[in-house]
Order: structure tokens, then sequence, then C-alpha cells
């Protein structure tokens, strides 16, 4: 299975247009080339990836790819955690 930093490099990197060795964690996303639409399409594609809601006002805080996937690892580990433990159909009859 691929990693939060590695999922969220892959996405950017598709999304951007750009080889996913520039997408380091520290690498900031004014300095990647991007334009705000690529950020929002590349926003929308990253909660398909995880499955996740990224709100706006967490989105405006996003200044590096570190930030991207420090809030994706967290939700990611928190939507994990609520499948594993949520209640299965009722298979007995």
């Amino acid at each position: 299975m691929n990693t939060v930093s590695e999922r969220v490099s892959r996405v950017m990197a598709e999304k951007f247009q750009i080889d996913a060795d520039k997408i380091t964690e520290a690498a900031r996303m004014d300095e990647l080339g991007v334009t705000s639409i690529d950020v929002v399409e590349t926003i929308m594609s990253l909660e398909d990836e995880f499955g996740v809601e990224i709100p706006d006002a967490a989105a405006e805080k996003f200044h590096t790819v570190g930030d991207v996937v420090a809030f994706l690892a967290v939700h990611d580990r928190a939507s994990s955690e609520s499948r594993a433990t949520a209640p299965g159909p009722n298979l007995a009859r």
C-alpha cells in the first residue's frame, strides 16, 4: 500500500504535469509553478483519492505539500478507523 505522501505526490504530479521528484513535503505550492485553478482541481482529486472532504478553510492553509500530507494523514487514518469499527451488515438469519 502506498503511503499518504506517495499518494499525494502521485496525484499532484498527474494534475500539475510535473515530475513527481519535484513534489517533496518541503515544496511550497507557489514554487511548483501551478495556477490557483490547478490547486483547486488537485484538491478535488485528492478528495476523491482519499474519500474525504477538504474544507476551503483547511485548503487555504496548505502552503507546502507537507501541509496537505499532514491534513490527509489525519483524516485518512480517522476514515480508516471508522470503517474498521463500523458495524457490518447483519448476515445472521
